[in-house]
């Protein structure tokens, strides 16, 4: 198992964040929370901001058409 390089991870959930969410603020404020961590990538944090967070129209049907298979 191959496992990502930290800035592998940050490049990876950036691109993520970029089409999932709508404003460029919310995208920034998560980065900042992926960049300044010491360690690892907190996702459980993240994750924790990105559900209260605006996503995209096409993006949150996409979501709810693949979770209903």
């Amino acid at each position: 198992m191959n496992l990502l390089t930290r800035e592998e991870g940050e490049a990876l959930l950036n691109k993520f964040l970029s089409r999932a969410l709508k404003n460029p603020s919310d995208i920034e404020t998560l980065m900042t929370m992926a960049r300044e961590h010491p360690s690892t990538i907190p996702m459980k944090g993240i994750i924790y901001q990105y559900d209260r967070m605006e996503k995209k129209t096409c993006y949150r049907k996409r979501i709810l058409t693949i979770s209903r298979h």
